[in-house]
């Protein structure tokens, strides 16, 4: 499946998905891994949807999210934030290679990156000796870290600039193919087990699955 993403002019986040340029973006919704704990249910128990957009400079992603219950007990950059609550994962890699990216985001604005030269190479030591090298922003309603409260959801945005992704000579325009997966870890005192959610869809829950990530189709 193709996912196209929209050209348009530089602009800065918010993480409350405000700026207009938003406006032309397409938006995808979440979907549940297709193998799951039967606890959780057929059905999404707490929806959200994706969009992208590129203006040339840098890629701009942003995820809106219903959540009752918002989860973020990182304290700083570069930990594994998706074994501290709730955290937007992005995957990019260039269709036609074996490296590719892994970069999150909280709800208190901290951010990871690792690069994987390959599959083969995930989690070894010298994967996380790159400095998270992008913007994110986030927007809480409700009361982040307090499970007595009923919070209504998160929001988040990326802007991650092209240049580093082009650094090993894949190129980020049209014409270049690129794959993707944006990844939800949901924490919730309302829910039986984490959940967690993707788009592109895949079928178990193992986000390293590159055969299976969604193909960009960038205008």
């Amino acid at each position: 499946m193709s996912y196209l993403v929209k050209k348009c002019t530089d602009f800065s986040i918010d993480g409350k998905i405000s700026a207009k340029e938003w406006d032309i973006a397409d938006d995808w919704a979440f979907s549940r891994i297709g193998q799951r704990d039967s606890k959780l249910g057929e059905a999404l128990n707490e929806t959200g949807s994706v969009k992208m957009l590129h203006s040339g400079r840098f890629w701009y992603v942003a995820v809106d999210m219903q959540d009752s219950d918002v989860v973020a007990q990182g304290t700083a950059d570069q930990q594994h934030h998706y074994t501290m609550g709730d955290t937007i994962e992005v995957f990019l890699k260039p269709a036609d290679d074996t490296y590719y990216w892994e970069m999150y985001g909280t709800p208190n604005n901290l951010r990871t990156t690792f690069f994987y030269p390959s599959r083969s190479y995930v989690f070894v030591p010298n994967s996380a000796n790159h400095v998270p090298n992008f913007e994110v922003a986030a927007a809480v309603d409700g009361k982040m870290n307090d499970w007595l409260t009923t919070d209504r959801g998160w929001k988040i945005e990326f802007k991650f600039p092209i240049a580093d992704f082009e650094k090993y000579g894949a190129k980020f325009a049209a014409g270049h193919p690129w794959t993707f997966l944006i990844a939800r870890q949901n924490y919730s005192r309302r829910l039986p087990l984490k959940e967690l959610s993707t788009v592109p869809p895949i079928q178990i829950p193992d986000f390293h699955l590159i055969d299976q990530y969604g193909k960009l189709e960038i205008e």
